[in-house]
């Protein structure tokens, strides 16, 4: 038989000396070659074999020594490692390495590729309004960019699907899926509601005579445009106001509401004239002070 005289060594193509970790990278790279699901010229069923009894001598310390003590005069030691390899099995280490089920000269056994997990960036308004992001995945096979849609008023921690998105299957069986993780970003103006999922919410700041005289203001929706806010007179700080309709709006069902919460700014006193300072000054002793309700 052939290859009981074979060379282990020049088989796999690695020096006597290779360490275990070169013979297995040999091995993987050898075999995705010469599998005979790969190459399909006359007698690769025969080469794929020689370089399964090559790896199995040289994967196994005790068979290596024995190899490299007696050489091709332990020829048993191919015969033994032939007889113990169960030819249904011949592909049981190609298998172990790639995935792969099936004897030499046989078609894999189809079957679905495996799903691939990814955490992915969100930026806050594409999951407010919905769009598209990508993520890169490294399957194996190298490296693929792929396009996550996005919905509407999606939740930080929710899995989104891209079907056959994930390794290949194997034979004629379908890839597996790609499964994302949403991970949202923040937003220097506008904040998701919590208990609300369609609602958002941003700060509405006031000048003090906007609050104390009411006013109709302009504020900026989620999607690129402006709203008119009327702005009660009397309005203090902490006060929410809303617009309604110009939240989240979702594929189906009714849209969110924006809301308003009120921060009222005082003026700066270096920017006030005597004149101003004095109409302050009167009207502050006119008005009752809001920490009366303190007094019993």
């Amino acid at each position: 038989m052939s290859t009981a005289r074979s060379d282990p060594y020049e088989t796999l193509g690695v020096r006597r000396d290779a360490s275990p970790e070169e013979i297995k990278k040999a091995y993987r790279a050898r075999a995705r070659a010469v599998h005979p699901d790969v190459d399909k010229s006359d007698g690769a069923a025969e080469r794929f074999s020689e370089l399964q009894r090559a790896y199995a001598v040289l994967s196994d310390p005790e068979k290596r020594a024995k190899f490299d003590r007696f050489g091709h005069a332990s020829d048993d030691v191919f015969a033994q490692t032939a007889a113990s390899m169960d030819p249904d099995d011949l592909g049981s280490m190609f298998d172990a390495f790639f995935g792969a089920r099936g004897a030499p000269g046989q078609s894999r056994a189809a079957r679905r590729g495996r799903d691939i997990h990814r955490p992915i960036d969100v930026s806050f308004l594409t999951a407010v309004r919905g769009g598209t992001e990508t993520v890169r995945v490294d399957s194996g096979s190298g490296v693929r960019t792929i396009e996550v849609k996005v919905p509407p008023g999606v939740q930080e921690g929710a899995k989104l699907r891209v079907r056959s998105g994930g390794e290949a299957g194997v034979g004629q069986a379908s890839s597996g899926d790609l499964i994302v993780t949403v991970r949202i970003g923040k937003h220097p103006v506008y904040r998701r509601v919590t208990g609300a999922p369609k609602d958002l919410e941003l700060d509405l700041p006031l000048s003090a005579g906007e609050a104390a005289l009411g006013a109709t203001v302009e504020i900026p929706a989620p999607d690129g445009k402006t709203v008119s806010l009327r702005v009660p007179a009397g309005t203090s700080t902490g006060a929410t106001l809303r617009v309604r309709g110009h939240g989240i709006k979702p594929r189906t069902g009714e849209p969110g509401d924006l809301r308003t919460v009120v921060v009222v700014h005082a003026p700066n006193p270096d920017q006030l004239d005597d004149d101003q300072k004095r109409v302050l000054a009167d009207l502050t002793a006119k008005t009752p002070a809001a920490r009366d309700r303190f007094k019993n």
